[in-house]
């Protein structure tokens, strides 16, 4: 074999750095084509997301609607506001709700050196020096007595007193309760009145904001307004955890374990290809989407949209309820048993029927207008 001269190695090392640098920038270009392909997908799909800002956040979770709580790469906890602005940097902390009377909550820090937990800013989301000394556990929690036909508070022991006007969060016009304190026991609304509002027909249901609350009936979740009416079809799960409340607009919901966010029309501004988001502030969600944290931010056109859309309203009162012994009820496009199903109702749900021919009732359900059998529906008297 022919000895390379001293030329000839310094052909071949020019041969070699031309072809590594003919490979970076082919690698460069296809980085930059990937990049501006992945932005305009998520303009496409109404959004931006980007996990820069919480490249360290390993996972998190909503406290309440006002802070997050997040765990960093070394196990340790920290608080950020729901745009994702870290307020309490991660530390030896353990945090968790408690609430020492009905519709009001706070947020505790613990640490190893604490004597006694301390109270949490809800509003700020840093931890506060004052000692709060009272139990961690509810003291007591308002259900309704259907034997005296009131709403009572009722502790560990059992039942305490009836509960006063003047005892009501100031401000809420409808608040969910439990129809006892029995397990299992079904959901319905009172009114400032004390009075029962909307019957205790849910599994679970959650506060009212913006004119729309979270219920469930047959494992599905949908929203109902002020009136009672079903303003978005029960189609979705909870996904193990309480389902969100609208703000500006928005609301983020769980479908076939992944998450997308509906507007107030029930229709849908992020597509359902997370597999986590937080409740959001002025557009913004913690969100996570292939194991990585980041920032969802909604765009600005379908925020301010969705910002200044109300609910749907009819004008109507439901007269009618879904009678099908457990079931659900099919709704057809047209009074036929072969026209396409627009959507399944369950059992017990209120719904709006506009009229009747023969067998068929038209009726309104969310958003949805359609027929279904009269056989199967009962009205309310």
């Amino acid at each position: 074999m022919k000895k390379l001269t001293k030329s000839d190695k310094r052909k071949l090392i020019l041969v070699a750095g031309a072809a590594l640098i003919l490979v970076l920038f082919i690698l460069l270009v296809s980085a930059i084509v990937k990049g501006v392909k992945s932005k305009k997908e998520d303009k496409d799909s109404g959004y931006s997301f980007s996990v820069s800002a919480l490249k360290d956040v390993k996972n998190a979770e909503c406290l309440n609607e006002e802070i997050c709580v997040f765990t960093d790469s070394s196990g340790k906890k920290g608080l950020m506001t729901l745009d994702g602005t870290v307020t309490e940097k991660a530390g030896n902390y353990e945090f968790r709700v408690v609430s020492d009377e009905w519709l009001s909550s706070k947020v505790i820090a613990r640490t190893p050196d604490s004597e006694y937990p301390l109270i949490v800013d809800a509003e700020t989301g840093k931890i506060g020096k004052k000692q709060y000394n009272k139990p961690d556990n509810p003291e007591k929690i308002a259900y309704w007595n259907d034997e005296s036909g009131e709403l009572c508070w009722y502790g560990a022991d059992g039942y305490i007193d009836r509960v006063s006007p003047a005892e009501l969060k100031p401000g809420v016009k409808l608040m969910p309760v439990a129809q006892s304190d029995e397990p299992g026991a079904k959901y319905g609304y009172v009114n400032d009145s004390l009075t029962v509002a909307i019957d205790f027909s849910y599994d679970r249901a959650g506060k009212f904001s913006e004119g729309l609350a979270a219920v469930s009936q047959s494992g599905k979740f949908g929203y109902i307004s002020e009136n009672g009416s079903v303003e978005i079809p029960f189609e979705y799960d909870s996904a193990g955890e309480n389902p969100y409340s609208f703000r500006n607009g928005l609301v983020p919901v769980t479908k076939n374990a992944k998450f997308g966010i509906l507007d107030r029309r029930g229709r849908e501004v992020v597509s359902f290809d997370f597999d986590k988001i937080l409740q959001g502030k002025d557009g913004k969600y913690i969100a996570n989407k292939g194991g990585k944290w980041g920032i969802l931010t909604v765009n600005e056109d379908l925020f301010n949209a969705a910002n200044t859309t109300t609910a749907p309203q009819t004008g109507l009162v439901e007269n009618y309820r879904v009678t099908t012994n457990g079931s659900t009820l099919n709704m057809r496009a047209e009074p036929s048993i072969y026209a396409e199903k627009l959507t399944e109702i369950p059992n017990g749900t209120s719904i709006i029927v506009e009229s009747v021919d023969g067998e068929w009732a038209k009726i309104k359900y969310g958003a949805y207008s359609g027929y279904v059998s009269t056989k199967y529906i009962t009205q309310i008297q």
